[in-house]
């Protein structure tokens, strides 16, 4: 099954976000029934890393290894208020109550630490002024519909990006510990 493929490839995040996919576009609940203990597994483990994401392979492999990566841990952020739709689908009221409260309570942080102080844009990594990147990962939100992510940082971004577009599009910021020197023969 691709679902499965995608969430072994991708983590926890992406778990719930696809789990409730499924959900949303196919309607049938008995998946997520039979899976709920796991994922409440995988949200135990959201709460736990996702505000502050440890140093990690960026999926922005141009960026290298970096630490406090503001798309991963919104990835993370939207996967926890998926997760509150779960719960919610399933009956788990108090789960889902929680889920979504520590989602809205992250996310404020996450504009704190994201948003360089310019209030221009948003930072590839948490404290990094000089950075910026792609925020792909808050399309879940907009598919599915579970309404985190404000529309304003949606402007901001839209309004960024052609700052800093070059004739392909807009080129990422590379991390320090993604580049290499040669020596000059």
């Amino acid at each position: 099954m691709v679902l499965v493929c995608c969430l072994v490839s991708y983590g926890a995040p992406l778990t719930s976000i696809l789990q409730y996919a499924y959900y949303k576009f196919s309607g049938n609940a008995e998946y997520l029934r039979q899976h709920y203990a796991k994922l409440q597994q995988w949200a135990s483990y959201l709460i736990e890393y996702s505000l502050i994401p440890g140093l990690q392979l960026s999926t922005d492999d141009f960026a290298g290894q970096l630490v406090n990566q503001t798309n991963l841990a919104i990835k993370g952020i939207v996967g926890l208020q998926a997760m509150a739709q779960i719960s919610e689908v399933l009956g788990d009221s108090t789960s889902a109550v929680n889920y979504s409260a520590t989602a809205s309570s992250y996310y404020a942080m996450w504009e704190y630490y994201a948003i360089d102080p310019s209030e221009k844009h948003t930072m590839l990594s948490y404290e990094w002024r000089s950075s910026y990147g792609l925020l792909y990962n808050t399309y879940p939100d907009k598919l599915l519909d579970l309404r985190l992510v404000p529309q304003s940082l949606h402007d901001m971004q839209s309004e960024w990006y052609p700052t800093v577009s070059q004739i392909f599009g807009v080129v990422g910021t590379i991390s320090p510990q993604a580049m290499k020197s040669k020596p000059c023969i």
